[in-house]
């Protein structure tokens, strides 16, 4: 049930955009270190020469340090609380941009980059962690679908502002920026944010919270939804933050203003995905329409994305191509509404435990994909400074193909799995009404 000392005051404007406020600026800085590699790809590769495979590896460095703080942050939510967590935090993500900043070889750009990525981990498990301990569960949807909003915000900035920004300093005064602005949100985030009571769980032996974290992983009810969502959320996160951008350059053939401005256009269409889909399970719900129904919809329509952008890149010209890029970006933010699901499949008190399990094994497979896309483009010949056409439509193939497989898996056990996590939705959701 909702965090009874802090439920009176979740009505009060006040509250909320304290609460709201400085999640949504961190979550706005995560994505946006997330994609903004897509922009500066080209003076990244000029300036050290690398290789698709190189690009890959490095922006992907972000993805495994995410990865693997999720286990440490999720038994750091449950026991010293949002607020602390992700404030620390921060911390090593203002670090790290410095790094990236003043990297002089490959290498230590891969630190800054996984340093950043450790550093942003909890942007958005503590936000989802936060909004779980002060709000009830209807209300989870739609604050996550605008705490996605303020990500996709992040994803905007990192395309036509970043470009305009290059005409005045280099991408490594663009890191110091970052690094200076993450500071200050760290500060904004220990100072602004409602303290829940209790404020984490210290009081349970380390052990215990270990214990339970591994415990989540175990059970069969995790698993129900796990494959199918983990691997439609880490397709998009792999594909959106690297791979677009060179694709609209070497696929669709597009000078560098142009792929600024289409990614512009394909990350408000991330917004708008953001904003929908929690309107759409808000919408649906009275008929009897569950969140993880919409959820399996919309991952569903995104793997079919996948496969016709990989079939039919050739055809109807640029426009058709930023139709499908479009399309991509709303759809595959439809995967995001698995997380307000698995809190409704466990108590309360694991909470953190549970989206953070979920989260790892999103961005390991975000790095697999993110870094195998730049391996499989490799291993066809370079067509003058792009990379070949070939390669990423085999890639893309691949992608589809590993979504298909998993939606199979959920499907052909809908009678058990769907109605199962359907049930486990609906039952929480009236347990937190009656309380």
């Amino acid at each position: 049930m909702p965090n009874t000392s802090s439920a009176p005051a979740a009505g009060r404007t006040g509250f909320m955009l304290r609460l709201f406020l400085p999640f949504a600026l961190g979550f706005f800085l995560s994505m946006l270190y997330r994609t903004v590699n897509s922009v500066l790809a080209p003076g990244l590769i000029a300036e050290f020469k690398l290789t698709a495979t190189d690009l890959g590896l490095m922006t992907g460095c972000y993805f495994i340090a995410f990865g693997a703080a999720q286990y440490p942050l999720g038994v750091a939510l449950d026991r010293f609380g949002a607020r602390r967590t992700l404030s620390f935090l921060l911390l090593f993500a203002s670090l790290g941009a410095l790094t990236f900043a003043r990297a002089q070889s490959v290498a230590w750009l891969m630190v800054g980059r996984g340093l950043i990525g450790f550093g942003v981990a909890g942007c958005l498990m503590a936000a989802l962690k936060a909004y779980n301990d002060h709000l009830p569960p209807e209300k989870l949807p739609f604050i996550q679908g605008l705490q996605m909003f303020a990500g996709a915000l992040g994803v905007i900035a990192s395309t036509k502002p970043v470009y305009f920004a290059l005409a005045y300093t280099d991408w490594r005064g663009v890191f110091v920026i970052l690094a200076a602005v993450t500071g200050m949100t760290a500060l904004l985030v220990f100072f602004v944010v409602p303290r829940s009571r209790p404020e984490g769980n210290p009081a349970q032996s380390l052990s215990k919270q270990l214990w339970g974290a591994l415990e989540v992983g175990s059970t069969a009810r995790f698993w129900r939804l796990a494959p199918a969502a983990s691997t439609a959320q880490a397709s998009y996160l792999a594909i959106y933050t690297l791979w677009i951008g060179p694709w609209l350059r070497d696929v669709a053939g597009l000078p560098p203003r142009t792929v600024a401005n289409y990614l512009l256009v394909i990350s408000i269409g991330m917004a708008a995905g953001c904003i929908g889909n929690g309107i759409a399970a808000d919408l649906l719900r009275p008929y009897g329409v569950t969140t993880v129904g919409v959820a399996f919809a919309g991952m569903a329509s995104f793997a079919i994305t996948i496969g016709l952008i990989a079939v039919f890149h050739r055809s109807g010209g640029a426009l058709f191509s930023l139709a499908l890029w479009v399309v991509f970006s709303v759809l595959g933010t439809f995967s995001y509404l698995s997380f307000p699901v698995f809190f409704s499949m466990f108590d309360r008190e694991l909470g953190g435990r549970v989206i953070t399990l979920y989260n790892f094994l999103i961005f390991v497979i975000s790095f697999s994909l993110q870094w195998a896309i730049g391996a499989i483009v490799n291993r066809w010949p370079a067509v003058g400074a792009n990379y070949n056409p070939a390669g990423y439509r085999v890639a893309l193939l691949i992608i589809f193909v590993l979504n298909a497989a998993t939606l199979v898996w959920l499907l052909l056990s809908r009678t058990g799995k769907l109605t199962f996590i359907a049930r486990e939705e609906s039952r929480r959701e009236q347990m937190a009404q009656q309380q």
